[in-house]
C-alpha cells in the first residue's frame, strides 16, 4: 500500500500531504485498524483505502485550509482517544487496469461503516485529487446520506 500512494500521490516529496513511512502504517494498524483496508481482486492486492477518524473542529480548519493534511493527521495522532464526529476520506487507490468495478466505493463505505455510528451522520470531508476522487466522494455521500464537505486549492 504505502509503495502505491507514494508512487500514485507523490506524498514523500509534499511537505503538506501525510508521509508513507513505516511509522505511519504502523500506527494506522494499531490505532484504527478498521479505517485501513487492502483491497483485493482475485486473490491479488491491488489497492487501498485509508480513512480517518477526525473531530469537526479539525475537519474545519483542514477545509478551510488553516491546516494542512499532514498538521490535521498529526493532530489526530496526539489524542489520547480518537474522536470520530467526522471522516477524512484521506486516500484510495486501485490499480488502473482494476478500475471501474466499484471496488474502491465499496471498500469506503465498509470501513465508513464499520468504524463510525452512522445514526450520528458523522460529515465527510476531503482533499480532492482529482475528478475521479471527486465523483467516488459525492457517491459516497449520496449512499450513505452524509453530508461532505471539501477542501477548495485558492485559485491566486
Amino acid at each position: 500500500g504505502r509503495t502505491l500512494a507514494e508512487k500514485y500521490f507523490g506524498t514523500n516529496k509534499d511537505p503538506d500531504q501525510i508521509p508513507t513511512t513505516e511509522e505511519n502504517s504502523t500506527w494506522f494498524r494499531k490505532e484504527i485498524p478498521s479505517c485501513f483496508s487492502i483491497i483485493r481482486y482475485k486473490k491479488e492486492i491491488i489497492g487501498f483505502s485509508i480513512i480517518i477518524p477526525s473531530s469537526k473542529e479539525l475537519m474545519k480548519q483542514f477545509v478551510s485550509k488553516k491546516i494542512t493534511e499532514r498538521q490535521l493527521f498529526e493532530s489526530i495522532k496526539k489524542q489520547k482517544i480518537i474522536k470520530k464526529e467526522a471522516i477524512y476520506l484521506c486516500s484510495v487507490f486501485i490499480k488502473p487496469e482494476c478500475r471501474g468495478r466499484g471496488l474502491a466505493i465499496k471498500s469506503l463505505i465498509q470501513s465508513i461503516k464499520k468504524s463510525f455510528d452512522m445514526a450520528k451522520h458523522p460529515p465527510l470531508f476531503y482533499w480532492a485529487y482529482s475528478a475521479e476522487g471527486d465523483r467516488l466522494v459525492q457517491k459516497i455521500s449520496r449512499e450513505l446520506k452524509l453530508p461532505v464537505y471539501k477542501r477548495i486549492e485558492k485559485v491566486e
